[in-house]
């Protein structure tokens, strides 16, 4: 397929409301499934695991769990590839010192889901602000 290939896209707000999140991310699990029949269940797990994580602390750290704040959630699936944005309105975060200064000894009950979003997907990345969470995964094909 061209580099130029155009991807398949799932996006929706939602409010910062947990049980609405698990269904944002089932629904863009399904989404996934439903355009590309060849990507594999490691894969897919890395992705659920990981969009749920990001929704998750969107809604709980970014947004303060404020039902009047929105959670934007967009997966991009082209052939070889899956990534996700998760944005939320709250002010952000230092992620560049949070990252660099990840010790698991220091983590609490919070704190772990950044790294595991890092050790299931092939890039991570986040906005400026540090509201905004944007994941690659490459992916492989079952078989």
């Amino acid at each position: 397929m061209s580099t130029d290939e155009k991807p398949k896209v799932y996006q929706v707000c939602i409010n910062s409301d947990f049980h609405e999140a698990k269904n944002a991310v089932n629904k863009a699990i399904g989404f996934l499934k439903d355009n590309n029949k060849n990507i594999s269940s490691d894969d897919i797990s890395d992705i659920k695991l990981s969009l749920n994580e990001a929704v998750v602390n969107a809604i709980d750290h970014g947004n303060q769990k404020d039902v009047n704040k929105n959670v934007f959630l967009q997966l991009r699936l082209k052939e070889n590839s899956v990534t996700f944005k998760v944005a939320d309105q709250g002010k952000g975060f230092d992620h560049v010192s949070y990252v660099s200064q990840y010790d698991e000894k220091h983590m609490k009950e919070n704190g772990r889901g950044v790294k595991l979003i890092s050790s299931l997907m092939d890039s991570v990345a986040f906005n400026f602000l540090g509201n905004e969470i944007k994941c690659l995964k490459k992916i492989k094909k079952n078989g």
